[in-house]
């Protein structure tokens, strides 16, 4: 039987808390509690962890170990503003939010996942990069130590940096991931699978390993094979929003992607 380790509190249930809360617990940390402002979604996340459920962060005890803050960057000063007091380590998870912005407390940090996150699919953390930063010394080693039992990346990044790389992720993983969308969408009209593009995107993803992404670019736009890009244009003339994309996404490879003529 494993030994039970400290008490976490997480305020959110969505799809970082629910992945952050399931690895934390099967490391043996004690999940003591879950806040969500959709008393639905906590009563869910808690009913796996057969916690209490809070209503109000002013109504989250302040004798827990850490706490664990997982909620949207819009909703995040607020529901720290509203938490009480605590002797305990107060985290956020995002990207983008300063780690002042939970000064109020004595120890505070952030752990940061860096990884496209989503309830109905299992992640190995062992290899996703943790980005974390704290308000001292002694609360990093502490965040530090945490994240090395679920990580074997743990990095130490400032409020800045990190922000860069939200930035940078949301390039990598959300715009891609829209354009796997518009893909989709594109043969869904055709009445074609999507599925047939998945060799593709592993390919491409796998030649990253091996090059920088601008070595490993090809297409019509950087060939500067216009009679093709205008047939594609022609093709997505009843996808007006997608062809404005296609215009736009060519526009900017070829200026600064395809070889310069002489």
């Amino acid at each position: 039987m494993k030994k039970q380790k400290k008490d976490i509190i997480i305020l959110g249930a969505g799809n970082v808390a629910h992945a952050l809360g399931k690895e934390l617990n099967a490391k043996g940390y004690l999940i003591r509690g879950v806040y969500s402002r959709t008393t639905k979604s906590a009563r869910a996340l808690a009913k796996y962890f057969s916690c209490d459920v809070y209503a109000d962060p002013s109504l989250i005890p302040a004798d827990a170990n850490y706490y664990l803050i997982s909620v949207t960057d819009e909703a995040l000063p607020e529901v720290a503003s509203r938490m009480p007091l605590t002797d305990g380590t107060v985290m956020h998870t995002a990207g983008s939010v300063p780690l002042d912005v939970l000064a109020r407390f004595k120890r505070y940090g952030v752990l940061y996942p860096l990884q496209t996150l989503s309830k109905n699919k299992e992640t190995d953390f062992s290899i996703m990069p943790l980005c974390i930063e704290a308000s001292d010394k002694t609360t990093l080693k502490e965040i530090k130590k945490i994240a090395l039992e679920m990580s074997e990346t743990v990095v130490e990044v400032t409020t800045q940096q990190r922000k860069v790389l939200h930035v940078a992720a949301v390039f990598a993983c959300n715009f891609s991931n829209y354009m796997y969308i518009a893909a989709h969408d594109i043969l869904k009209q055709a009445g074609m699978d999507f599925k047939i593009l998945l060799p593709l995107i592993i390919e491409t993803v796998e030649k990253l390993m091996l090059m920088e992404p601008r070595q490993a670019q090809t297409g019509p736009a950087i060939r500067g094979d216009k009679s093709i890009m205008q047939e594609h244009i022609h093709l997505l003339k009843e996808m007006p929003h997608y062809q404005k994309i296609y215009k736009s996404l060519s526009s900017a490879i070829a200026e600064i992607l395809a070889p310069k003529k002489d």
